[in-house]
């Protein structure tokens, strides 16, 4: 828990080429769907990976779908039993906030940078999904680009930090606590 500060406090100013929301170009859908499920004050936050037969043409109703099998106890596992992620192959990241941590920030839901550098060079073309089984979503894809702009290669294992940006105070004794959710993950080459 950190008191008082806001997301971007704790990323500092995030150049607009650097938001997940901007738009990269367009890339064939990806067929892999990473759910990243902040249901908790506190990390781990569980990431589920969902496959589907062909490229997800319709990211809300495939992260409804996801939800719906996660609340209904058929999406048993996540990921890694820790909540870090290994992104491995090309595929959407949704993060799902459920209603007990807050509600993304439209337009500014989820910020994404890289360990080292602390620019995002991979994951782009997001936006805000309509509320998924009560709880506000947002999406990006990730383009699996290098800190050089290029493809991810066989020895490329590049660490990145997320966190949510939302609205949620509690009070309690005339004090506000701004919670911070925030999480990390490793983008690998092929």
């Amino acid at each position: 828990m950190s008191k008082g500060k806001t997301a971007q406090a704790r990323a500092g100013a995030i150049a607009p080429n650097d938001s997940v929301y901007q738009h990269k170009g367009n890339i064939p859908s990806p067929r892999f769907l990473y759910v990243h499920y902040v249901d908790r004050l506190r990390p781990p936050y569980p990431t589920y990976l969902f496959e589907h037969p062909a490229p997800i043409s319709n990211i809300q109703q495939a992260v409804e779908a996801a939800v719906g099998e996660i609340l209904a106890g058929k999406k048993a596992l996540p990921v890694l039993p820790d909540g870090s992620v290994v992104w491995d192959r090309a595929s959407y990241a949704a993060f799902v906030m459920t209603p007990s941590q807050g509600r993304l920030t439209k337009g500014d839901g989820v910020r994404i940078w890289h360990e080292t550098t602390r620019r995002n060079h991979s994951f782009f073309n997001g936006d805000d999904l309509a509320d998924v089984h009560g709880c506000s979503a947002m999406y990006c894809v990730n383009f699996r680009r290098n800190i050089n702009n290029g493809p991810l290669g066989p020895q490329d294992a590049e660490r990145f930090i997320w966190l949510a940006n939302h609205s949620h105070t509690f009070i309690s004794f005339l004090h506000n606590f701004f919670f911070i959710h925030e999480n990390s993950g490793t983008n690998t080459g092929p």
